[in-house]
């Protein structure tokens, strides 16, 4: 699997704007990487990177959620943030088509740009309560529930068997 020099380009600048998250500071080294981008795009390009940039160790963190709860937190190495950055701006499309519509699910949608990163600017969040509210009422009772540890139990091999689906390559989907 290669990466295309513009979606390499895209994730740098998308990093050095947005950051890898919003748990952790920015890291200085995608500062220094956005300082002489054509270097790490040069590096990445059409390259085989399974052979070439291995994934590299990344951080974990127990991060406080409230007053007595916490969820655990991963950074990624920044070279590895600045790939998967471009892995999905290269193949995210294959997900967003096959995605349900969004008077159905109530979630960002992939709509990469460099002002509001890898999902579209518009939240759903009051959709979805609007949409809630107006099927609830034709019910006597509602049920709403938070699934805890959510991502913590996906199992990877659906994930991987997703991604296939929607058209990334194999070693991207790994």
């Amino acid at each position: 699997m290669t990466l295309r020099k513009a979606s390499i380009e895209w994730a740098i600048e998308f990093l050095s704007r947005h950051s890898d998250g919003d748990i952790f500071p920015s890291l200085p080294e995608i500062s220094a990487i956005n300082s002489q981008p054509q270097g790490l795009v040069r590096a990445l390009a059409n390259k085989d990177l399974k052979s070439t940039f291995p994934p590299q160790t990344s951080r974990r963190f127990i991060v406080p959620k409230e007053e007595f709860s916490y969820r655990l937190a991963t950074q990624l190495h920044p070279q590895d943030s600045i790939i998967l950055s471009a892995i999905m701006h290269q193949f995210g499309d294959g997900i967003e088509v096959r995605r349900l519509p969004k008077d159905q699910v109530f979630s960002y949608r992939f709509d990469p740009a460099i002002d509001h990163g890898l999902y579209g600017p518009e939240s759903l969040w009051n959709k979805f309560w609007e949409t809630g509210l107006k099927e609830s009422l034709a019910y006597p009772y509602i049920l709403f529930c938070d699934i805890a540890d959510f991502y913590n139990q996906i199992y990877h091999h659906i994930v991987e068997n997703q991604l296939i689906a929607s058209g990334f390559p194999n070693q991207a989907s790994k």
